[in-house]
């Protein structure tokens, strides 16, 4: 499914331009280490908890967890609930 978001299609879907979403992944992909940190918002709407799987696959996609300061959390309790 991934396969089919290419920049192009996510630009159009987002607004984010794809020069900035390959140097994001550019980045990304080259970085020693990396966080993704959520705060209020990310899983407090009615697809809360598809959203945070989606993070959680994609740092595990990464190849993060495990690795000195990289990974994935959650800046408020919430999502602890």
């Amino acid at each position: 499914m991934v396969r089919s978001y290419w920049p192009d299609r996510v630009e159009r879907i987002t607004g984010v331009p794809a020069t900035q979403l390959d140097e994001a992944a550019r980045l990304v992909g080259e970085a020693s280490t990396a966080m993704l940190l959520t705060a209020r918002g990310a899983e407090q709407h009615s697809n809360g908890p598809d959203t945070t799987l989606a993070f959680i696959n994609l740092v595990v996609a990464l190849g993060l967890p495990g690795r000195p300061g990289s990974g994935f959390a959650t800046l408020t309790g919430q999502g602890n609930g």
